[in-house]
């Protein structure tokens, strides 16, 4: 007959590790977000690096004045960039496209050199 004896804790195990650390959190982390409520999309940077800013600049200047009709669409079509895996680009552009300041801080994005 085996005798089965109680095992001690292995090195790894969580009775004997420290507790974990966390990193620390600069004070000021909230700040920047504060600065820019909105989110850019990441083709924005990829469009500015292969040379379409200036397109998408004269692009942004013809839909400027319809630009909350088009964010409304944008909205309605979100669910159904869902399946591509766009729906966060899709919100976040629509955001932008919502409200002046949006608009004006695209533009800002897109010219910057």
């Amino acid at each position: 007959m085996m005798r089965i004896l109680p095992s001690t804790p292995a090195s790894g195990s969580p009775a004997n590790s420290a507790p974990p650390k966390y990193p620390e959190i600069p004070p000021h982390a909230i700040l920047p977000s504060m600065e820019n409520p909105y989110r850019f999309p990441a083709w924005i940077d990829k469009l500015k690096v292969r040379g379409g800013a200036p397109y998408a600049l004269i692009m942004l200047d013809v839909i400027e004045p319809i630009a909350p009709v088009l964010a409304q669409g944008l909205w309605m079509a979100q669910p159904l960039a869902g399946l591509w895996g766009g729906r966060e680009d899709i919100r976040d552009l629509a955001e932008l496209l919502e409200a002046p300041e949006g608009i004006a801080g695209l533009r800002r994005r897109l010219a910057d050199d």
